[in-house]
């Protein structure tokens, strides 16, 4: 390469940067000026809120509505009723919490009072839930929306589930 065509190469580095930045620019300004206004960002978000409230609502309206202690009974009775009653349902379980526990992997559990003195069932909630149960106490009464049923050495076991207040 000689030495005339050295420079010649940075200018045209130089010039395809310049122009690079230019279009950046162009870009964002063009983005501020028709992209969406800050109320238009707070109404979609307010409606994303509504829609949720919604689901959540109608979800709810669909499970089946049960107390712990009878949840505990039903499944002392009969566990393959129960369980076959309550399969791929959405669960709404309410309760009093005799303790508030973590499991393996430090997911808040909570024990529900059975009726009975040594039996509790068990509240799985997910790792996104230790906020939640932070703020609750024992004896405090519960309603939890939860997914999923099974039994554990003797203990009713719920699991997927959240906060249905």
């Amino acid at each position: 390469m000689s030495d005339s065509e050295a420079p010649n190469n940075t200018t045209k580095k130089r010039g395809c940067v310049f122009w690079g930045i230019i279009i950046v620019v162009v870009l964002v300004i063009l983005a501020v000026l028709f992209g969406p206004s800050k109320e238009e960002i707070a109404q979609q978000k307010a409606d994303s809120v509504k829609q949720e409230a919604s689901d959540t609502q109608a979800e709810r309206a669909s499970a089946i509505n049960v107390t712990a202690r009878d949840l505990s009974r039903e499944m002392k009775a009969n566990e393959i009723a129960a369980l076959k009653k309550y399969d791929g349902q959405l669960i709404e379980v309410s309760g009093t919490i005799k303790s508030i526990d973590a499991d393996f992997s430090d997911d808040p559990v909570l024990q529900l009072d059975s009726g009975e003195m040594f039996e509790f069932v068990a509240v799985n909630l997910g790792g996104g839930q230790t906020d939640y149960a932070a703020k609750l106490q024992k004896g405090q009464k519960v309603v939890m929306l939860c997914k999923t049923l099974r039994e554990a050495i003797g203990s009713v076991q719920l699991s997927d589930c959240t906060p249905a207040e």
